[in-house]
């Protein structure tokens, strides 16, 4: 994930809709950013027997506008004024229906032990690379345009390894009452860490 902005705090553990104009450009340069990306690593994939992939969030903070690309359970919150949170993302999980019904479309299924998985082996219905579940699982990213209001104070991205643990709301509490911003995403990662998240966790705090 990245981004930039007013300024950051990052920290890591172990491993939509869009405007006219500036906006759709931005789109447009986003996914063929994700797909090339995707298709140069699949292409070294195919050299070293590699059947890995991963999940990529981007967020460009330009003037007064946010661009958020996702492909995969990446995501990216919004901490408003008072407290509000809000999602400028939405985790591609297989079992969410339009990625289900794009998924049984291509051919593919989702299966579900004990999580729902694509061809029951995958939890994510979008990602980079995995190589044995195109195309079923498409890198082709969602992008949002935000127009950033006074309202609109901090951006956190994350992994899956957060959000499995913490609450937007509660992300968004612990950012606004951080004594030292630059040690905000640490505090982030600690949290989910002591609340037993049992995936790698990364996260990102952008000052708007």
């Amino acid at each position: 994930s990245g981004g930039g902005g007013g300024g950051s705090s990052s920290s890591s553990s172990g491993g939509g809709s869009n405007g006219g104009g500036r906006g759709h450009g931005m789109a447009h340069s986003l996914t063929r950013a994700f797909e090339r990306a995707d298709e140069q690593f699949l292409a070294l994939a195919a050299n070293e027997a590699l059947g890995d992939g991963s999940t990529l969030l981007v967020a460009i903070v330009e003037e007064r506008r946010v661009y958020v690309a996702n492909a995969g359970d990446c995501r990216a919150v919004l901490v408003k004024r008072g407290g509000k949170a809000v999602a400028l993302s939405e985790d591609h999980k297989p079992n969410l229906p339009r990625e289900s019904k794009r998924i049984k479309e291509s051919g593919g299924h989702v299966y579900f032990d004990g999580s729902w998985r694509v061809e029951g082996i995958l939890a994510v219905a979008r990602a980079l690379g995995d190589m044995l579940l195109k195309p079923y699982v498409t890198a082709t990213p969602d992008v949002v345009e935000h127009e950033v209001s006074d309202d609109d104070l901090y951006l956190i991205l994350a992994s899956d390894g957060l959000w499995d643990t913490i609450s937007n709301e509660e992300a968004a509490r612990i950012v606004l009452s951080a004594a030292d911003f630059k040690a905000v995403a640490a505090e982030l990662v600690e949290r989910a860490q002591d609340a037993d998240s049992m995936d790698n966790i990364t996260a990102l705090v952008i000052k708007l």
